[in-house]
């Protein structure tokens, strides 16, 4: 299956990516083989489609600008940088420009 994007053409040919209706409007494609979370699309951002950072070997077009619902992060993981850490999604004008 080709799923096509702007920017973006997704081979599936062994039909492993799998969707499923997350909260808030959205919805999270993984990989029905390893279970790895790999897209995130939502009706707050039309036309988008969300690819996990960790996917990406070579330099992207902009890095991550905040962490959303930091209130949620399991206690032993700790953040090292100075982003922005907001307890919900940050609205786009919270964002570092």
């Amino acid at each position: 299956m080709q799923l096509p994007y702007p920017t973006v053409a997704i081979n599936d040919e062994e039909a492993l990516l799998h969707w499923y209706v997350a909260s808030e409007g959205g919805s999270r494609g993984f990989c029905s083989r390893c279970g790895s979370p790999i897209f995130f699309k939502a009706e707050r951002w039309p036309g988008e489609l969300h690819i996990a950072r960790a996917l990406f070997l070579e330099p992207i077009d902009r890095e991550p600008q905040a962490h959303g619902y930091y209130e949620t992060h399991v206690e032993w993981i700790t953040l090292a940088d100075s982003l922005p850490k907001f307890p919900s999604l940050p609205d786009e004008e919270d964002l570092i420009k």
